[in-house]
């Protein structure tokens, strides 16, 4: 594993014989977000969770938190793009639009330059868990609130990994 998240930056995808830069942009940041997931989780059940067989963490758990990765990359990436911020630094946004294309949910609902816009809803959503039916009363009004406000999400679609795979091609 070690070796693979090492040289995700040597692998080159082309397109048309030329270097596909958001493709290999990408797969750089999908590589290198997973791995730093999976060092976290480990190092979570390993000191956090003693080591119990019976608190490892749920496959939703697990997506929800690589779900939660890939917003927080996508909203690093637009949010780089702020020339009056950032000025030469900032990052080009043709390169982020490159990057993310095809990926984003509602792709074709997005204004062309989506890049530093408040309020895009570009994302998907966390896996929910299943609604309960109480079979004891509900609690108390006190004891269980909601916020009344649920924070809008940015993120990728889950079918951009199928139709751009990240692994290299001949």
């Amino acid at each position: 594993m070690a070796a693979y998240l090492l040289g995700c930056g040597l692998a080159v995808y082309m397109k048309d014989d030329k270097p596909d830069t958001g493709l290999n942009r990408l797969c750089k940041i999908i590589i290198s977000e997973s791995a730093h997931l999976i060092w976290k989780l480990r190092c979570e059940r390993r000191i956090a969770r003693e080591d119990g067989p019976q608190k490892f963490h749920s496959e939703r758990e697990i997506h929800n938190r690589w779900v939660q990765a890939m917003n927080s990359r996508l909203t690093i990436d637009s949010l780089s793009t702020n020339t009056k911020k950032f000025g030469r630094k900032a990052t080009k946004a043709r390169i982020v639009l490159q990057t993310w294309e095809g990926c984003l949910l509602r792709n074709g609902e997005l204004p062309r330059n989506w890049c530093g816009k408040k309020g895009v809803l570009v994302g998907i959503a966390p896996v929910r868990r299943e609604r309960r039916r109480w079979s004891s009363p509900r609690p108390s009004a006190e004891s269980h609130t909601v916020p009344s406000r649920w924070p809008v999400r940015k993120g990728i679609s889950s079918r951009c990994l199928m139709e751009r795979s990240c692994a290299p091609t001949d």
